[in-house]
């Protein structure tokens, strides 16, 4: 699987009315592959005098992941990072390659046919498998701390929700 296109466009949310304003404006893409598969993401959280920026940065990045494997997410992102500067200018980068990632993680899991929530996040890099380990532990002792503490409540009379 290859992407090979790409749409951005500015949107207009409205939304209530406070002290950045009555709308809330983003760059949206949608990221195609090959196989028909297509990933959407946004961009946002700019000025209004920024967003034609953003959306130049965003189109700018995303045009050097067409031919890319959208499998690869991690080198798709150090990539634009290190041609983005390194993430310099930190916000307009950071904004877009963000906006590419969740587009990428969006084509995974409709490639995969799950949910991007019950994807697991580190199956293609070896220490990102080993951080998996290390999170995994720490879910089980802390699920372990939590019954114990269910059980000294209810030896006090109270109980922990859930």
């Amino acid at each position: 699987m290859k992407l090979t296109g790409f749409e951005t466009q500015i949107v207009e949310l409205p939304r209530e009315s406070g002290p950045l304003g009555a709308s809330a404006m983003f760059v949206t893409l949608k990221l195609r592959t090959d196989d028909g598969i297509e990933g959407i993401g946004y961009a946002g959280f700019t000025s209004a005098l920024m967003m034609k920026a953003l959306e130049e940065t965003l189109d700018a990045l995303t045009e050097q992941t067409i031919g890319s494997n959208p499998m690869m997410i991690e080198a798709i992102g150090a990539k634009l990072l290190a041609l983005g500067g390194g993430g310099s200018p930190s916000g307009l980068v950071t904004r877009a390659v963000s906006a590419i990632d969740v587009a990428l993680w969006d084509i995974r899991g409709k490639a995969l046919g799950q949910p991007v929530y019950r994807l697991d996040f580190v199956e293609m890099n070896p220490d990102t498998r080993e951080f998996q380990r290390l999170c995994h532990a720490v879910r089980e002792l802390l699920e372990r701390r939590i019954d114990q503490f269910r059980r000294i409540l209810i030896q006090f009379g109270r109980g922990l929700p859930g």
